[in-house]
């Protein structure tokens, strides 16, 4: 299900994409549980998935939260898969006007200033 809402969101077709990619992390989060790294992988596609189509960053946020946690705790705050996470959930508060927020996510996760 993860591989279609992938080919369907490189065609920009996000309602479907987020059709295919729900119904996987339904999936996901039953066989392998909410803190493996298959589930956090999916939870940043479906958040990209939001912005890039419906605009919906207020959910997107949510979930961006929640894979930013899985990634930290899973593979520590200086990896790459942990910094684009936060990069990522860093211009989604910015969508959603809270930059303060978004600050202080690129001085803990990118070392900006």
């Amino acid at each position: 299900m993860n591989n279609l809402g992938v080919s369907y969101q490189k065609l920009e077709k996000y309602e479907k994409a987020l059709e295919y990619y729900e119904r996987a992390l339904k999936g996901y989060e039953k066989t392998l549980g909410k803190a493996h790294l298959n589930t956090i992988d999916l939870l940043l596609n479906i958040s990209i998935c939001l912005g890039q189509g419906p605009g919906d960053y207020v959910r997107a946020e949510v979930l961006l939260k929640r894979a930013l946690e899985g990634y930290e705790k899973l593979r520590g705050k200086e990896h790459n898969s942990t910094k684009y996470c936060a990069k990522v959930y860093g211009l989604c508060l910015n969508r959603n006007r809270k930059s303060d927020l978004a600050d202080k996510l690129e001085k803990k996760y990118l070392g900006l200033d």
